[in-house]
């Protein structure tokens, strides 16, 4: 793939429009024929042919720009009707703030919240109540210790590693699904203070340490934070 500095321009300015759309715009060089579309919450994804040039990426990306907003749109308002979940399973706000050991200064403070902000409340607490047994066995089996693991509320993506500092991030939203994709993503992060890509090193570490990975990766894969 070729480009001078004006295609550069071009893309970058492009970033910035979907940017201020909520979306991350994503370009991927891949062994197709076409270039390819594929709109995910908060990103779009776009396939491209090795021997084209950066200038044709980017005038095809700016013809599906108002189709990629207007998908992405979609995507968002589907989400919102969708209830919230705790572990895969139906979560009831009422139900766990009944079993929850708030004082009553978090109990004022969690009622002056909104639904969304009452659901990263429940999500953050949940995480925190788990993380210490589950970091302290996968770290056994990865062979790896992470220097600190924070929670926080990501959308772009389901954890992160800085291999210099060895921090790892998780994002609460993995409190919505089965515990063992928050595993699964604990034991992804730990692998890259083994090899920092995702070469075949790194996924057969994966594979090494949790040989279901396939199958909770799969399972937040297919779904959008």
């Amino acid at each position: 793939m070729f480009f001078n500095k004006d295609d550069v321009t071009v893309l970058t300015q492009l970033h910035e429009r979907f940017a201020k759309q909520g979306m991350t715009l994503v370009i991927q060089t891949k062994a197709v024929k076409n270039i390819n579309f594929r709109v995910k919450l908060g990103y779009l994804y776009v396939s491209t042919p090795k021997s084209i040039s950066r200038l044709v990426v980017a005038q095809a990306i700016a013809k599906r720009y108002d189709w990629a907003v207007s998908a992405h749109q979609r995507l968002l308002a589907r989400q919102q009707t969708v209830k919230p979940t705790l572990w895969g399973e139906p979560l009831v706000i009422d139900e766990w703030l009944s079993r929850a050991r708030l004082s009553q200064k978090e109990r004022l403070s969690f009622g002056r919240l909104n639904q969304e902000q009452q659901v990263a409340w429940i999500y953050r607490a949940e995480i925190q109540q788990v993380l210490p047994s589950i970091s302290q066995r996968w770290q056994m089996v990865v062979g790896k210790s992470a220097s600190a693991f924070v929670i926080k509320n990501m959308r772009s993506r389901w954890g992160s590693c800085q291999v210099v500092t060895a921090k790892i991030a998780l994002s609460s939203r993995l409190a919505a699904y089965p515990r063992q994709c928050l595993e699964y993503v604990v034991v992804h992060e730990l692998c890259h203070l083994h090899h920092a890509n995702h070469g075949s090193l790194f996924w057969e570490s994966v594979k090494q340490a949790m040989p279901d990975y396939q199958h909770w990766h799969g399972l937040l894969r297919g779904q959008a934070l």
